[in-house]
């Protein structure tokens, strides 16, 4: 595969987009500079739009609804603790007529074992450390393995010979 698209990241909008653009086969390479997927959460929130969107994909967006708890009204609370205001989710006109509360782990994890399905794996300890705009033909300066720290130096070492035999198989620019 000759990648036409670098995606730096691996969050949830770096998956999701290296997850549509496999699916219409466009050429990825998605890479991270980190070890591993986050096991902290920044978003905790799935709306019904994003649910449908993510049907449009071959496995849909049941793992998501399954791992997820569907929030179906939120209460207003002031500051003394009074109930001010109450909204419903259920006259959404959506097949998902909720809030899925699902930690951006749990998010991050399915759509990475959906993209492995797809054939794609996230490069980890991989980082983009340029970026040139040479007109017409966008391209990467360079992207390297991240030098290990004593703790990971031994599976950081077969990472970089990993990356290193890739490289016949990659355009120049990449």
């Amino acid at each position: 595969m000759n990648p036409s698209v670098l995606i730096v990241g691996a969050g949830p909008v770096g998956l999701t987009l290296a997850c549509e653009l496999t699916r219409y086969r466009v050429p990825v390479r998605i890479v991270d500079k980190t070890s591993q997927r986050t096991d902290k959460s920044k978003a905790i929130v799935l709306w019904s739009r994003t649910l449908e969107l993510l049907d449009r994909g071959d496995r849909g967006s049941s793992p998501f609804v399954e791992a997820g708890f569907k929030v179906d009204g939120v209460n207003i609370v002031a500051a003394d603790g009074a109930v001010v205001g109450h909204v419903k989710m259920d006259s959404a006109p959506s097949p998902y007529p909720y809030a899925l509360m699902l930690p951006q782990s749990d998010s991050e994890r399915l759509l990475e074992a959906h993209l492995e399905t797809l054939g794609l794996r996230v490069e980890r300890q991989v980082e983009a450390t340029s970026f040139t705009d040479s007109g017409a033909a966008h391209g990467v300066g360079e992207v390297v393995p991240l030098q290990a720290n004593n703790s990971d130096s031994d599976s950081a070492g077969k990472h970089a010979r990993h990356y290193q035999d890739q490289q016949a198989h990659r355009p120049r620019d990449w």
